[in-house]
């Protein structure tokens, strides 16, 4: 690196007047004219944490540098029915987007070589935008109303996600106070009763009163749930409501919910 000023002080801190470039670690700041001294994190990088520090004085902006995504696959013990077909498990896209101050946002949506097509199409539009502006690049992509954003939702969520990321650690606070503020600091996990085919080996099936009520207490006893939500919408409803009831008689002080995904009338 180069430095018009640079001196060990105590532990891992450097105390410098100018810096081109400068390796990750905790440094201390003095700027030539007497600005205040910052403390800059080793989380993203001196080069960022430098760029940031001059656009306050220059009224520069972060940029969206690049943007990258991994289709990730998680398979279960057994594939879950609903009303419209099964999963033999859960498929997302994990997206990252990068800036020119070193923070990386992260977000996700559900996977597809569609999604993939929208990240692709909407990845040009992105580069160089400041992701501090999200309604500018809302309004980008497509007016909010128009169809076109309509048909890149999926995907424009899981980059909206990333940047909202981006903003929090910016500013380094929690993404739920750009959004409002935060009402409670934890959300309890519900148990996900599915009915099920049987895999591969012959096990995991649940397709009947008894096999959801089993699997219930099952998972129940393993993990402490509070809150059951059956997904149901599968075989018949008047046997779903007969499942239903079984599980108030069995979970008689917990919470249940009913996902029938739109197939009752």
């Amino acid at each position: 690196f180069r430095s018009s000023n640079v001196r060990q002080t105590s532990g891992t801190k450097i105390f410098f007047d100018w810096v081109e470039y400068e390796p990750n670690f905790v440094a201390e700041i003095q700027d030539i004219v007497g600005r205040p001294r910052l403390y800059l994190s080793a989380r993203v990088g001196m080069r960022g944490h430098l760029l940031a520090n001059q656009r306050q004085w220059t009224g520069n902006r972060m940029k969206i540098t690049d943007i990258r995504w991994t289709p990730a696959f998680i398979p279960i013990e057994a594939p879950l029915r609903y009303s419209v077909g099964s999963h033999p498990g859960f498929s997302r896209i994990v997206i990252e987007v990068e800036t020119d101050e070193g923070i990386t946002g992260l977000g996700e949506c559900y996977s597809g070589a569609s999604r993939a097509g929208q990240l692709a199409e909407l990845k040009p539009l992105l580069i160089g935008e400041d992701p501090m502006n999200l309604e500018r690049i809302r309004w980008k992509v497509a007016a909010p109303s128009s169809e076109k954003l309509f048909g890149f939702v999926l995907g424009f969520a899981g980059l909206e996600f990333a940047i909202l990321d981006i903003q929090g650690k910016a500013l380094k606070r929690p993404v739920c106070d750009l959004l409002g503020g935060g009402i409670r600091s934890e959300v309890s996990f519900a148990a996900y009763l599915f009915y099920r085919y049987a895999n591969e080996n012959g096990i995991g099936e649940i397709s009947n009163i008894e096999q959801m009520v089993d699997f219930a207490k099952a998972v129940v006893s393993k993990h402490g749930f509070k809150t059951l939500k059956y997904k149901n919408g599968v075989l018949p409803p008047d046997e779903e409501i007969d499942t239903f009831i079984a599980l108030r008689r069995a979970f008689p002080k917990h919470r249940i919910r009913l996902d029938p995904n739109a197939v009752w009338t």
